[in-house]
C-alpha cells in the first residue's frame, strides 16, 4: 500500500467514492455532489495550507481510498480525518491499515496534538474502524453522530 498526496488527476476517482449511495449515507452531507461543485471543493482542499487530502494506491491496482486531514477551526493543531475506500475494495480490511498508514504519513510531516473524526449515529463500520485505530469516543453526543478522538504524542 502507498499513501501521496492528491493531485488533480484524482478528482474524479475523489467524486466518485463520495457519491457513492453507502458513503453519502454515512456523510454529514448526503445528497448527489455535482461535478462543478465538486471541482470547486477539490481544488479548495489540495490548494489549502491546512487540508491534506491523500490517496491510498495498492500496487499494480491504483487508486482505491482518500484520507483527509483538516485543521478545525479555532484550533492550531487539531486535525479533523475523514477516510473513504472506493466501493469495489470495502471488505477487504483496507481501512484501518489505510487510516494508520495515512496518519503516519501525515504526522511525519507535520505535528498535530489530537485528531478528530465525525461518526455518524449507526455506522458501526466506522465505529470499529476508528476504535482498531486507537481512536475514543467523546462524551458529547449530538442528534446525528458523535466525535472520536485520538491524542497524537510528541
Amino acid at each position: 500500500m502507498r499513501i501521496r498526496p492528491a493531485t488533480s488527476a484524482d478528482s474524479v476517482d475523489v467524486l466518485r467514492w463520495r457519491n457513492d449511495q453507502t458513503a453519502r449515507e454515512q456523510s454529514r452531507t448526503t445528497e448527489v455532489i455535482t461535478q462543478d461543485v465538486h471541482d470547486v471543493w477539490f481544488e479548495s482542499v489540495i490548494n489549502d495550507t491546512d487540508r491534506y487530502l491523500f490517496i491510498a494506491e495498492l500496487e499494480n491496482a491504483g487508486s482505491f481510498g482518500q484520507v483527509r486531514f483538516d485543521l478545525l477551526a479555532g484550533e492550531s493543531n487539531v486535525f479533523e480525518v475523514s477516510i473513504s475506500i472506493s466501493p469495489e475494495y470495502r471488505g477487504q480490511n483496507l481501512a484501518i491499515p489505510t487510516l494508520l498508514q495515512a496518519e503516519k504519513v501525515f504526522t511525519d510531516d507535520h505535528s498535530p496534538s489530537q485528531l478528530r473524526a465525525f461518526v455518524r449515529l449507526g455506522n458501526t463500520l466506522s465505529q470499529r474502524i476508528f476504535t482498531a485505530a486507537g481512536y475514543s469516543i467523546e462524551s458529547k453526543v449530538s442528534d446525528s453522530g458523535n466525535w472520536w478522538f485520538k491524542d497524537i504524542d510528541d
